[in-house]
């Protein structure tokens, strides 16, 4: 069952791998992608892109169903998530970082306790990983969390394994050991799904050494303490880069935080990271000029040959995030990621969530015109347009939607829901009274993109009926759905 912990403490649980299914061979030469000066390269081609961070992509936060069956992501919820970036022409996206367990979530996570895994959760980025191989999309993976968030938690919680106080994750020797102990294990997991250790999996474009991690100073009220403190985040930083690079030589190293001069002349780090917000900006009475800023940055990390990647940008109206994507393509930054995209939901709509009650929203692909607010649709537009351009490439005809609708139970008779298709703008549901039609339609235009999940009324469903149902974009129909008759069954 879903909402089970499948929990087994000590490596043994957490390098089984279970049935393997396809098993990979070992990572041949020149399938990681390398770092060369101030640019990545992908088997002698330089590599730049533009997609989605995609925060959920290996755990969900929102609409947890109360017997926990969700909070994993599917392979639907994973596949359609993928698909869509694909999609939108991308080729790398961002996950959130690994999650700490807390008694007052009440949800399952990743780590448990010192070196105590849930197998549940990991099979889930097994999944993850081997999905990505099969689209063509990189994964950068953030480790662990400055802040406390409900069902991700992170540095705080590490150290308190230890009875240790948040400040000291960065200092003391046995935290700092367990987390060491951490990577070596995350390195060292084998994929249940290709049956490749992590560290040989080149879908695996960078480790990130955490997310925000400059934020413990200022989330904490240690403002006046600032100069010792990113001094000391730094030393963490750079020791636990070189740790990585100890036992995994070939992927790369992205920061998340520190003193930038030092973690620029640090070897074992490769890409230096920025996050671009116009909302966050303006509260906090910066510049909201985002090409600018991204503009000197890049310049400052090309002198001294590191790769610059934009690996969240966002909560900005269109013009001024498409200004952004313009300067990052014309400065040589390596890639950008929009902030955040969420997939549909496996029991129809999509996952949806805002951002500290703004009109900040997820997106959802391949965006709709309820959500006008955000530009949802041009903006969408705009970055699959310089998705392509980033690339070097020309902008190919949308792909009509897939896979087909899933249409299930709302134990009413009449009363439709549906599983949606990737790349769906609108759908439409035909009835008949026999299994072959003929078809009468029923109606067109409908959309998905709301929680709790929509639904279609039949306000007179003769006995017996039968329904079907397809989706469309600019480009064309999905495949009808299978032929349903009352009850319907409902899908997990």
């Amino acid at each position: 069952m879903m909402g089970r912990r499948a929990i087994i403490a000590g490596l043994w649980a957490f390098f089984a791998c279970g049935v393997l299914i396809g098993r990979a061979s070992p990572a041949t030469a020149g399938s990681f992608i390398e770092k060369r000066g101030d640019k990545l390269f992908y088997q002698n081609k330089e590599f730049r892109f533009l997609s989605f961070a995609a925060p959920t992509l290996h755990q969900n936060e929102d609409q947890i169903a109360d017997d926990l069956s969700n909070r994993f992501p599917n392979q639907y919820e994973i596949r359609d998530l993928l698909l869509s970036l694909k999609q939108a022409g991308g080729t790398v996206t961002r996950t959130f970082t690994i999650s700490i367990a807390h008694p007052d979530d009440g949800w399952p996570a990743y780590i448990e306790g010192l070196r105590t895994y849930n197998t549940q959760a990991f099979a889930t980025l097994d999944l993850v990983l081997a999905t990505a191989k099969e689209l063509g999309i990189f994964v950068i993976i953030p480790i662990i969390d400055s802040h406390s968030f409900r069902g991700w938690r992170g540095i705080r919680e590490f150290a308190g394994f230890r009875g240790k106080s948040i400040h000291e994750f960065w200092t003391d020797p046995l935290v700092k050991s367990d987390f060491r102990d951490l990577i070596y294990d995350l390195l060292h997991r084998r994929n249940s799904v290709t049956g490749q250790l992590y560290k040989d999996d080149p879908t695996i474009l960078a480790w990130q050494l955490g997310n925000e991690l400059d934020s413990y100073i200022s989330d904490n009220g240690l403002a006046h303490r600032e100069q010792e403190l990113r001094e000391i985040l730094t030393d963490w930083s750079i020791e636990m880069a070189r740790w990585i690079k100890r036992q995994d030589p070939r992927h790369l190293v992205m920061e998340a935080g520190g003193n930038r001069s030092r973690l620029i002349a640090c070897p074992e780090i490769d890409i230096i990271s920025d996050h671009y917000y116009a909302y966050w900006n303006q509260r906090s009475g910066n510049s909201t000029n985002l090409a600018a800023i991204n503009r000197e940055s890049k310049n400052y990390t090309r002198s001294y040959g590191k790769v610059l990647i934009a690996d969240e940008f966002g909560m900005g109206d269109r013009a001024t995030l498409t200004n952004l994507m313009n300067e990052m393509i014309a400065n040589g930054t390596s890639g950008g990621l929009l902030w955040g995209i969420r997939p549909h939901h496996r029991l129809g709509g999509f996952y949806q969530h805002n951002e500290s009650e703004t009109v900040w929203n997820s997106y959802h692909w391949p965006g709709f015109r309820e959500n006008k607010a955000m530009e949802e649709i041009p903006m969408l537009e705009t970055l699959r347009s310089l998705a392509y351009r980033i690339r070097g490439l020309p902008e190919p005809p949308f792909p009509v939607p897939t896979p087909e609708p899933l249409l299930f139970s709302l134990k009413r008779p009449g009363h439709l829901r549906w599983r949606g298709s990737t790349g769906a703008e609108f759908y439409e549901v035909e009835r008949s009274v026999s299994a072959e039609g003929p078809w009468e339609v029923l109606a067109t235009n409908l959309t998905d993109d709301d929680w709790p999940p929509p639904f279609f009324k039949d306000l007179k469903p003769p006995k017996g009926a039968f329904y079907r149902m397809r989706a469309r974009n600019k480009s064309g129909w999905s495949s009808y759905s299978k032929v349903q008759s009352w009850p319907l069954r409902q899908s997990r």
